[in-house]
Formats: C-alpha cells, structure tokens, sequence
C-alpha cells in the first residue's frame, strides 16, 4: 500500500466533517420571524382603468390554440 492510498480515506474523512459541519451550522440558524403583510387602506380603481398592454410573453401550449 503506498502513502497516497493511505491517505486518501483521512482526507475523505476530514472533507465530510467539514460537510457536515457546514450543515448544521447553517441548519441551526434561527430565521426571524416575518411580520405578516399589512392590507391597504384605500385602493383608487380609477388609476388602474384604461388599456394594458403585454410588452413580452413566453409562448405556452395551452395559450396556442
């Protein structure tokens, strides 16, 4: 057996400590909270009438026929 050989299993080994490592740090973060989205208060419908148009879309098979 030569020294490469006998080497190779402790770097693999080291490699997936570090793996793993790298995973439960980032699986133990805690993420904040999210305060929930807040409703508006008023809605001006006129701004919103008139003609829209579609500047660009991507061709799908339901919207072929």
């Amino acid at each position: 057996m030569t020294s490469r050989t006998k080497r190779y299993p402790v770097r693999l080994l080291v490699a997936l400590a570090g793996l793993a490592g790298s995973f439960l740090a980032v699986g133990g973060a805690q993420a904040a909270p999210v305060a929930a989205p807040a409703p508006v208060p008023s809605l001006d419908l006129n701004r919103y009438l008139g003609t829209w148009n579609q500047l660009a879309a991507i061709p799908q098979y339901f919207n072929l026929v």
